[in-house]
């Protein structure tokens, strides 16, 4: 059995500096990766919020309430509302879909 080590041997500054100018071209290398994954996620995020507001508008066109909604979709009153109104809230493909069914539309998801 080995024993386990107890004490660590401090890196030399020229392994700091090493490691320092390592860290700073893998971040060079990446951010604009890192970037546009980022962009490409709040396109997502945005096309998801605005197709929860078309919901809402169609919602409240025909008169329905959040009660009503609840009824129709099985998602609780209360996640309806921070669904509609939490900017930072995303839903589910599911959520959409059944929000949808619920007003009597069809939703249809196209990848480009």
């Amino acid at each position: 059995m080995t024993t386990p080590r107890t004490k660590k041997t401090p890196l030399s500054a020229a392994k700091i500096k090493a490691y320092k100018k390592l860290a700073e071209r893998i971040d060079a290398e990446e951010q604009e990766e890192i970037k546009a994954l980022g962009r490409a996620f709040f396109k997502c995020h945005d096309i998801a919020r605005q197709t929860v507001q078309s919901l809402k508008a169609k919602r409240l066109e025909i008169g329905m309430n959040l009660t009503e909604l609840s009824f129709r979709t099985g998602i609780a009153k209360s996640n309806l509302s921070r669904l509609e109104n939490n900017e930072r809230f995303s839903p589910t493909l599911e959520t959409l879909h059944r929000y949808a069914q619920a007003l009597g539309l069809h939703m249809r998801v196209e990848l480009n």
